[in-house]
């Protein structure tokens, strides 16, 4: 066992558990990980007293913190044309959070009963579908409202919308299938089918109401 300052074997730690985990589960036991890190399990629990202050540690860091807050900036920046700002944020979500500890994590996380998806669902929801929303209300031609408003109704086609690029990286890190298509050509499918639906959506929740004929794409 190599000699490391508390700061760099915490470090270590985190990066190897989240590795193990991605890899084998939550149910994954702990004198496994700590043989994986070469260390003893009493270290371990030198800086983790439990399993479950380990994991919390590592959703923090691996959910909340990656999560970049002037993503909900760009989605309401009038200065940027809607389907760019859509754009923008996705590649940088792939870039940034879509990596294979990230979805084999929230996967494993989802069938263990965990909290933490809830939490990232939350978030996403709170800080992006509803401005999002709000955005393509007034790009249809409707008046801003306060995101609290959106419909769940709007919130479903978000979650879907959403789903086409998750899925995309779960056939890649959960299944281990080729991703033939380029993120790219990816992202701007979802701009199309969610300008699409949601103006559908809108004429279906509001008859009374003249929508913009207008297509969102790139």
């Amino acid at each position: 066992m190599v000699y490391l300052r508390r700061a760099e074997r915490r470090a270590q730690i985190i990066a190897g558990a989240t590795a193990f985990f991605a890899q084998q589960g939550l149910s994954g036991q702990l004198r496994d990980l700590a043989k994986s890190l070469d260390i003893t399990q009493p270290l371990l629990y030198r800086y983790f007293p439990s399993k479950k202050h380990l994991l919390d540690t590592i959703f923090e860091e691996l959910f909340f913190k990656s999560w970049d807050d002037s993503w909900s900036e760009l989605i309401i920046d009038p200065q940027i044309p809607l389907a760019k700002r859509i754009s923008q944020f996705y590649k940088a979500f792939d870039q940034e959070i879509l990596n294979r500890d990230w979805v084999r994590l929230f996967v494993f996380s989802g069938l263990g009963g965990q909290p933490y998806n809830q939490l990232i669902f939350d978030q996403i929801t709170n800080q992006i579908f509803r401005p999002l929303c709000v955005e393509l209300r007034k790009f249809f031609g409707f008046d801003s409202v306060d995101p609290k408003q959106i419909t769940v109704q709007e919130i479903e086609l978000m979650l879907e919308t959403h789903g086409i690029l998750f899925y995309y990286r779960q056939r890649e890190h959960i299944y281990s299938l080729p991703v033939n298509a380029e993120v790219d050509h990816v992202i701007r499918h979802m701009i199309l089918y969610m300008g699409q639906t949601i103006s559908g959506l809108l004429d279906m929740l509001y008859p009374e109401r003249s929508i913009k004929k207008r297509i969102l794409k790139l």
